[in-house]
C-alpha cells in the first residue's frame, strides 16, 4: 500500500471528506448492512469536520487528515440522533 499523505489545504480536506461520507453511505446501501434513511446522510455530513493546521491537529484530526473515512465508520450515533428527532417510535 503506498503511504498516505495527509490532506495539506482545506479544499482536499474538503474533497477527501466528501468521497468518503459518499462512499460510507454507497457502501452501506449496496451491501443491505442497514436500510438508508434519507436523514442518514445529512446528519453524518453535519459531522464531516473542517482543515485544522497540523500544529494544531488532536489524534482524531491527525487521522482525518490522512483517511477520514475509518472515523466516519465510528458515526453511527449521528444516525441515531437523526433517528429520534426525524422519525421517533
Amino acid at each position: 500500500m503506498p503511504e498516505l499523505v495527509a490532506a495539506a489545504t482545506p479544499a482536499e480536506y474538503d474533497r477527501r471528506a466528501d468521497r468518503a461520507a459518499t462512499k460510507l453511505m454507497k457502501f452501506l446501501e449496496e451491501q443491505k448492512i442497514l436500510t438508508v434513511k434519507d436523514y442518514m446522510e445529512p446528519a453524518l455530513r453535519e459531522h464531516l469536520g473542517r482543515f485544522v493546521p497540523a500544529e494544531e491537529r488532536n489524534f482524531f484530526r491527525i487521522a482525518t487528515h490522512y483517511d477520514p473515512l475509518p472515523l466516519y465508520t465510528h458515526f453511527y450515533h449521528w444516525f441515531e440522533l437523526a433517528q429520534m428527532r426525524e422519525d421517533p417510535l
